[in-house]
């Protein structure tokens, strides 16, 4: 038996097919979207559903517009795609608003809602905040209200960092604005709000505790506030979000622990969610309690934490749950060494179903003797699929280690695990050795995803040999291949491993590629259609880990390092035009 599909499932999956913008694209910046065809919704809320496409944007200039205006956070290609459901017909009209203003970052979007005489525009570097002149009144809140009751995400902040302010006068503008929403608008306030992102320092109790209802269930707060202020907030958090799923606090004041009564606050707050599923929190501490508790939510699946935060002693694990539910884990290590609490902590968790393992550390003082008992500890968990390691790079890029390198032995426990499809070790101390390869490559055949970066630590001539790469052929269903090679020279060439490494299935392989010498290219084409016969080779993007994202340079020296970078970059080019021509015939 069929079920039949509701209006808004069809309609999601309309806008699923026609757009290809993901899910973290939102945030699109106020004026993006300028010229999307406006859809009007005058009427809706009074029993007329009339949708007009004025093909206008009064928006721009501060005006109020339709349903549809600047400032609506969905991303551009998607808006489009929501507009055109929108126009369809009447039975599509509701749902595909919904989902346009289902995620707002800040206000801009709803105050263009409101009669322009009562907007006033501050102008940023890039563009204009919209902030309040006055409060509105009565009738004036209409098209406000109408919209505010599809929210179900909002970003709330009150700083003049999105739009790169010279001063603070739109900081100040846009708190009174909150304020003359809090005090004048019809309540309930967004009743259909279910996550609320807090950010910034400026934001007071209460500006936050009016958003709060039973029905929240995600909540994140970002800044610096005092600690009686958070203390109020988790307080409400409590006693007003029994459903909560998610909670997230980031808490950086001058970037030191929480003290003991905000520590016992939150401890107790996490202690007050049953429903609890996921948790992150960095530079606070968590009471053995709190632990405990999470250890026994039959739902609770990821924990985030800095190491600082476990306040755990060896002894304490005993009293811990099962944790039966949880499958992610990212810890932060905030000091040189691996604490034994740490180790023993993660050993506490060997009956939880462990899946995603992430580790954030510094440059350890002794790598060899503080990731081999990680390793192993790790290595208890036979449904782990994923594990990361990441350390700090050293602050100078030519600076390298200059102490013990690790070599394959320290893995030899986590190569116990044979479920493993994604590996990253990156700025870690550890020789790319064939043997490390080939531990690599036998213990988890099943691989897709493998990443080695050692820039910050080995001089590029201990980089991996291209040559040791012969035995990821092994692992056949690789999908993605993202390495530091080392200096590939004219005269390279390789050996055939046999038939007992059938080659992979790589899409994708990155390389530093400019170090290839081009007379090379011929050879380093014929060892990739034997073992990545399916690869694409590019330039590795490694943005996200900052190890491409070079400071900006002295003044004096900009011309010749910019000139060096082109050069280096047609140079990379040019072997990959290269080794394509080899791989496919072409001379």
């Amino acid at each position: 038996m069929h079920r039949c599909l509701k209006i808004q499932e069809i309609v999601r999956s309309i806008v699923q097919c026609t757009t290809l913008a993901s899910e973290d694209d939102y945030g699109t910046e106020p004026g993006a979207d300028e010229g999307v065809d406006e859809v009007t919704d005058e009427g809706t809320d009074e029993g007329t559903d009339e949708v007009t496409d004025e093909g206008t944007n009064e928006g721009a200039d501060g005006g109020a517009d339709g349903g549809m205006n600047e400032g609506a956070d969905a991303p551009v290609p998607k808006k489009h795609s929501l507009v055109d459901v929108a126009l369809v017909s009447r039975m599509f009209y509701e749902p595909a608003m919904d989902e346009i203003w289902a995620f707002q970052r800040g206000f801009d979007a709803l105050f263009s809602c409101l009669p322009h005489q009562l907007l006033r525009r501050i102008p940023g570097k890039a563009w204009k905040g919209t902030v309040l002149a006055r409060a509105p009144v009565g009738e004036e809140w209409r098209r406000f209200e109408h919209h505010a009751k599809r929210v179900r995400e909002l970003v709330l902040y009150a700083s003049s960092d999105r739009y790169e302010f010279d001063d603070h006068g739109f900081e100040a503008a846009a708190l009174r604005s909150l304020e003359f929403v809090i005090e004048h608008f019809p309540k309930p306030l967004f009743p259909r709000l279910r996550s609320l992102d807090v950010r910034g320092d400026a934001l007071r109790p209460q500006h936050i505790l009016p958003f709060l209802h039973d029905q929240m269930c995600k909540i994140e707060f970002e800044g610096e506030s005092p600690e009686d202020e958070l203390i109020t907030l988790l307080r409400a958090v409590a006693a007003t979000t029994p459903n909560l799923i998610e909670l997230g606090i980031q808490y950086r004041r001058g970037y030191k622990p929480m003290d003991d009564a905000l520590s016992w606050e939150l401890s107790r707050t996490i202690c007050s969610l049953p429903a609890l599923e996921d948790m992150s929190g960095f530079d606070h501490r968590l009471s053995i309690d709190a632990i405990a508790h999470l250890s026994r939510l039959p739902r609770f699946e990821s924990l985030r934490l800095s190491v600082s935060a476990l306040n755990v002693r060896i002894w304490d694990v005993q009293s811990f749950g099962e944790f039966k539910a949880l499958t992610t884990l990212l810890l932060k290590l905030d000091t040189s060494t691996v604490p034994v609490e740490w180790i023993s902590f993660v050993q506490a968790l060997s009956r939880a179903p462990l899946q995603t393992v992430r580790i954030y550390a510094p440059t350890l003082d002794s790598p060899a003797l503080e990731l081999g008992p990680l390793f192993e500890a790790l290595g208890q968990f036979p449904a782990l699929e994923s594990c990361s390691v990441s350390m700090n790079p050293a602050n100078d890029d030519s600076t390298q280690w200059s102490g013990e390198f690790l070599d394959s032995a320290v893995l030899q426990g986590l190569f116990q695990v044979p479920g493993v499809t994604e590996f990253s070790l990156k700025n870690v101390p550890i020789r790319f050795s064939a043997s490390l390869l080939q531990g690599i490559a036998c213990a988890w055949p099943g691989l897709t995803h493998l990443t080695l970066f050692a820039s910050h630590a080995l001089p590029p001539a201990d980089w991996v040999a291209l040559a040791d790469l012969a035995h990821l052929g092994r692992c056949v269903n690789l999908m993605c291949l993202n390495v530091e090679i080392a200096p590939v020279p004219a005269d390279w060439t390789w050996t055939d491993l046999g038939d007992d490494v059938p080659g992979a299935r790589a899409f994708m392989f990155e390389v530093q590629d400019a170090r290839i010498d081009p007379a090379a290219a011929a050879q380093v084409a014929a060892f990739l259609n034997r073992y990545f016969p399916y690869t694409h080779m590019d330039h590795p993007e490694r943005d996200d880990d900052g190890l491409d994202s070079d400071d900006e340079d002295e003044e004096g020296g900009d011309d010749i390092d910019e000139d060096a970078e082109v050069e280096d970059e047609h140079a990379g080019d040019e072997v990959i035009d290269m080794i394509k021509r080899f791989r496919t015939g072409g001379s």
